[in-house]
C-alpha cells in the first residue's frame, strides 16, 4: 500500500468530494459549471473534479471572473485559469468586469457588489449553456468565516447555520443550483492538495485588504480568537453543522402545521392569529422567516429584528403597519396579520419638467415632500437604530453622488446602473426586471444628480451611490407623500 503523503491527501479529498456530490443528488452525465478564480482552494475544485469527471461521468466547464480592482494580478489570474483549463480539456469561459466611471479604487468596492457580479456571470453562463449546477470552492474555513460574520451582525438561528451543501444562486428568481463540495474540507487541506499535484495556486494579494470586512475576520478576529481556543474554526463549524440540523427540524414541524396557520393566495399571505400565538416562539419565528420569503422577491430579506417586530404585531391590537425589505407591508387585523406588496396605485408626480432640490432642506414638489441632511460617517452609523424600514428612506454616499440634484420622472432613453449591477441598464428593463405595471412607471420619482439617476425612488439606489468604507459623508433622504 502506498504510504506517500501527496498520494493519501488527493484520496482523502477526491473521496470527500465524491461523497459531498453523492449527497447533492448529482448523478451521472450532470453538467457542472466550476467557478475558478486560480486560488489554492478552487484550483483543488478544479483538478479533483477532472479526475473525477471520467469515473462519474460528468460534464465540466470552468467560467472566471476578473474584478478588474488589480489590473496586472487579474490579467495574470484569468491566463493562469485559462491555461489550466486548457491543459485539463475544459472549456473556459471568462469575463472582465467594466465600470461606467472607470476602474474604482479597491476601497471603494463592496463585497457583495463583487460577489453578485460573480454569480450574475456564473447564472449568464449557466443559462447559455443549459447547465443547472454552479461548483465553487468554498471550504471548511469559509463556512467559520461566515458564521461569524452572521453573528457579528445578528442573526438567527438560520444565519448560524452558515452555507448549505447545496442551495441557489443568490440572485433574483434564479433556478441555477449553487454547489459546495469542499465545505468539509480545510484551506490547509487544500494548499496540500496543490502542492501534491504540483500545482502553484495564484494567491489573491487583495485577500489581505483589512478594507474587506470578511478579510478583517479571517486575518484579525479568528487569530485573536484562537488565542482563547486554538480549535475555534472546528468549533464554529460544528456550531454550523448543529443550527443547520435545527434549522431542519424547525422546517418540517413548520410544513407540518402550515395549513393551519397560514393562507396564500397570490396577491397575499395570511397569518392568523389565534393559532399563531399557541405556537412556540421559535416555530412562530420560523413561520415568519418563510410567509415572508414566499411573499418577497428572492433577493430579499428579513433580519431578525424586523421578524421580531413582526411577532410583537402579532400578538398586538389591530391597524398596525410594518414596511419591510422588498416593498413588502405587513398590516394586522383583529384576527390576522398580512403580508402583501405595497401598492404604489396612489403613486403620482406630475411632472413636465424638473424640480431642483435643497440638499441639505427641505423641498416640496408636486404630492412629494423632500427632507434631506448631511451627517457624518460616524454619525449616520450611531443613528436610532429603531428607525423605520422604509422604501422612500435612502442612505446615499454624499461625496460620489455629484451635485445639481432635482426629481422628475422617466425620460425616454434613461439608463440607471441598480444597486449590484456591474454595469448600468435601461431603466424599462430595470422596470420589466423589478415587475413594476407599466401604468406605473410614469408615477415613480427619480433623484437625479449631475452624475445620473442617484436613486429610482421606492425601489433602488445607485451601485455607485452606495455607503462603502470610504465613505465620509452621508446623504440621509427621504419622500414623504402629501395630498
Amino acid at each position: 500500500m502506498d504510504s506517500k503523503p501527496e498520494i493519501f491527501i488527493e484520496r482523502r479529498l477526491s473521496r470527500q468530494t465524491e461523497r459531498a456530490l453523492k449527497d447533492a443528488g448529482i448523478k451521472a452525465n450532470t453538467s457542472l459549471l466550476i467557478g475558478v478564480s486560480g486560488g489554492p482552494d478552487s484550483m483543488a475544485l478544479l483538478h479533483i473534479l477532472s479526475k473525477l469527471r471520467k469515473p462519474l461521468s460528468l460534464n465540466l466547464t470552468v467560467a472566471h471572473v476578473n474584478h478588474g480592482i488589480r489590473p496586472i494580478e487579474g490579467i495574470e489570474d484569468l491566463r493562469f485559469v485559462r491555461e489550466q483549463a486548457t491543459r485539463l480539456h475544459i472549456p473556459v469561459f471568462t469575463r472582465t468586469l467594466e465600470y461606467p466611471h472607470g476602474r474604482p479604487r479597491e476601497k471603494s468596492v463592496s463585497e457583495q457588489f463583487l460577489r453578485t457580479a460573480r454569480y450574475q456571470f456564473f447564472e449568464d453562463i449557466a443559462k447559455e449553456l443549459s447547465i443547472d449546477h454552479v461548483v465553487v470552492a468554498h471550504t471548511a474555513d469559509d463556512q467559520a468565516e461566515t458564521v461569524l460574520l452572521h453573528l457579528l451582525r445578528g442573526t438567527g438561528i438560520s444565519g448560524l447555520s452558515g452555507m448549505p451543501l447545496i442551495g441557489q444562486l443568490p440572485l433574483p428568481q434564479s433556478k441555477v443550483h449553487l454547489l459546495r463540495p469542499l465545505l468539509e474540507i480545510d484551506k490547509r487541506s487544500t494548499l496540500q492538495y496543490c502542492d501534491a499535484v504540483g500545482i502553484t495556486p495564484r494567491i489573491d494579494s487583495s485577500n489581505q485588504s483589512s478594507i474587506f470586512l470578511r478579510n478583517r475576520i479571517r486575518n484579525e478576529l479568528i487569530p485573536i480568537l484562537s488565542e482563547y481556543n486554538p480549535a475555534i474554526s472546528e468549533a464554529l463549524r460544528r456550531l454550523s453543522r448543529t443550527a443547520y440540523e435545527t434549522s431542519d427540524f424547525m422546517a418540517k414541524h413548520v410544513q407540518d402545521i402550515w395549513n393551519t396557520v397560514v393562507e396564500e393566495s397570490a396577491s397575499h399571505l395570511i397569518i392568523y392569529k389565534k393559532n399563531f400565538v399557541d405556537q412556540h416562539p421559535a416555530i412562530q419565528s420560523a413561520v415568519i422567516r418563510k410567509a415572508y420569503g414566499i411573499i418577497a422577491p428572492p433577493d430579499s430579506m428579513i433580519s431578525q429584528k424586523q421578524l421580531e417586530d413582526v411577532r410583537q404585531l402579532l400578538s398586538g391590537s389591530a391597524g398596525r403597519q410594518l414596511r419591510l425589505p422588498g416593498q413588502i407591508e405587513f398590516t394586522t387585523t383583529y384576527t390576522s396579520g398580512e403580508f402583501r406588496p405595497s401598492s404604489q396605485e396612489n403613486l403620482k408626480i406630475d411632472i413636465t419638467g424638473t424640480y431642483p432640490l435643497s440638499i441639505p432642506g427641505v423641498s416640496n414638489i408636486p404630492n412629494w415632500k423632500v427632507e434631506s441632511s448631511v451627517v457624518s460617517r460616524y454619525d449616520w452609523e450611531n443613528l436610532d437604530t429603531d428607525l423605520p424600514v422604509n422604501n422612500f428612506l435612502a442612505f446615499l454616499d454624499m461625496d460620489a453622488i455629484g451635485d445639481a440634484f432635482y426629481v422628475r420622472n422617466r425620460l425616454q432613453g434613461d439608463r440607471f446602473q441598480p444597486l449590484g449591477m456591474p454595469q448600468e441598464k435601461r431603466l424599462q428593463d430595470f422596470f420589466v426586471d423589478q415587475h413594476v405595471p407599466q401604468r406605473q412607471r410614469d408615477q415613480i420619482p427619480l433623484l437625479i444628480s449631475s452624475k445620473g439617476i442617484v436613486w429610482v425612488v421606492g425601489h433602488r439606489i445607485a451601485d455607485w451611490a452606495r455607503i462603502t468604507e470610504a465613505t465620509a459623508n452621508v446623504l440621509v433622504t427621504q419622500f414623504r407623500q402629501v395630498d
